[in-house]
């Protein structure tokens, strides 16, 4: 939080982070923290200012479940199905690499076995 924190404070962004009684889990933990500040910087960059992003956890049967949510611009549905393509950006030439959200899904799916059904597109 802490590399994201100075753009939360200029912004005036609220972060609420609401987990519940999560259990231990074994994982590459510097991959997870790579998908989780991906997907902070997104939702900072979809906010203008005073809005809020929000981090739910869950136990989802035998998974555990992160939700992160942001009340900034949305996807337009056009688009939505191609967030997590390589190199895919909505931003000017020189500003993203279209990396972030291609990575994050890879993080999760393939070295985590987690299931794609829960990225939403």
């Amino acid at each position: 939080m802490a590399l994201v924190r100075p753009e939360v404070t200029r912004r005036q962004i609220q972060v609420q982070v609401e987990l519940a009684q999560l259990p231990r889990v074994t994982c590459y933990a510097s991959e997870l923290n790579q998908v989780f500040l991906n997907l902070i910087m997104n939702a900072i960059q979809a906010i203008d200012s005073g809005g809020i992003i929000a981090i739910r956890g869950c136990v989802d049967g035998a998974w555990v479940r992160l939700e992160f949510s942001d009340n900034g611009q949305g996807i337009p549905p056009e688009i939505q199905s191609r967030i997590f393509d390589p190199f895919f950006t909505t931003k000017p030439v020189g500003q993203g690499t279209g990396l972030g959200l291609s990575l994050a899904h890879k993080i999760i799916t393939e070295r985590h076995r987690g299931p794609s059904a829960w990225f939403r597109k």
